[in-house]
């Protein structure tokens, strides 16, 4: 294979952005899933993937977060801190509130 062919090749492979989303769609699908068949759900309730997509995001957040802050060339201790906390934030926020009985507010 000539370098340019093995140029072109390489460009068409899918970037490891587009792979990490793949992996993240597949494992939100797998958690509506799971939630639907601890709910009986119908397979058509769409009333799964809102608390999914809930979770995701808080796990989105903090992966962005890091991702920032590292290109930003901040301290791994503090990186690791922060996002810490925000993350824990995140959570309580849902376990208090995707019962429907929590205060969303939680700080």
């Amino acid at each position: 294979m000539d370098a340019h062919l093995a140029e072109v090749v390489r460009r068409r492979q899918p970037r490891p952005q587009a792979r990490g989303r793949e992996i993240a769609e597949r494992s939100e699908a797998a958690l509506a899933a799971a939630l639907a068949e601890e709910d009986d759900a119908d397979a058509d309730d769409p009333l799964p993937r809102l608390p999914e997509g809930a979770i995701a995001g808080a796990h989105r957040a903090p992966m962005a977060e890091i991702r920032r802050q590292i290109v930003a060339g901040g301290d791994p201790e503090d990186i690791r801190r922060s996002v810490v906390a925000a993350a824990e934030r995140a959570f309580g926020m849902l376990a208090s509130g995707l019962d429907g009985e929590g205060d969303r507010r939680t700080r």
